[in-house]
């Protein structure tokens, strides 16, 4: 079972393989949140330990609390993915493997063509 989190910020329970596929504001919201939620454990963390630790307590929040980073780290790492450079080379893969499919001529043909209807989508 994958790890979640229950984003009170996103309104929904995020699993871990779910933090690729947001969107770049949720993105940014869920870090905030865990930042938060990170900051937070650790001064309760801190309380407890001045008052005299329950062992199992402080096993669960420590737990939490790696959960939380894990999730950072997920975040941070998703943020830092070149989506532009991507789909660069998505893009010339796939024109390579038009062209070896339906031949040099057709191949380039076809990319240009949708090449030209999203240039025009763009310039709406």
């Amino acid at each position: 079972m994958a790890p979640t989190y229950d984003s009170k910020a996103l309104g929904q329970v995020v699993s871990f393989s779910d933090v690729s596929k947001l969107d770049k504001v949720s993105l940014d919201m869920l870090k905030e949140e865990l930042e938060v939620a990170i900051k937070n454990m650790q001064i309760k963390i801190n309380r407890e330990i001045e008052q005299g630790p329950d062992p199992d307590w402080l096993h669960r929040i420590q737990f939490k609390k790696k959960l939380c980073s894990n999730f950072l780290e997920k975040i941070e790492i998703e943020q830092d993915f070149d989506h532009v450079k991507f789909e660069a080379i998505h893009l010339m893969y796939l024109r390579q493997k038009l062209k070896a499919i339906l031949g040099p001529l057709e191949g380039e043909r076809l990319y240009q063509e949708a090449r030209n209807v999203a240039l025009a989508h763009f310039n709406k």
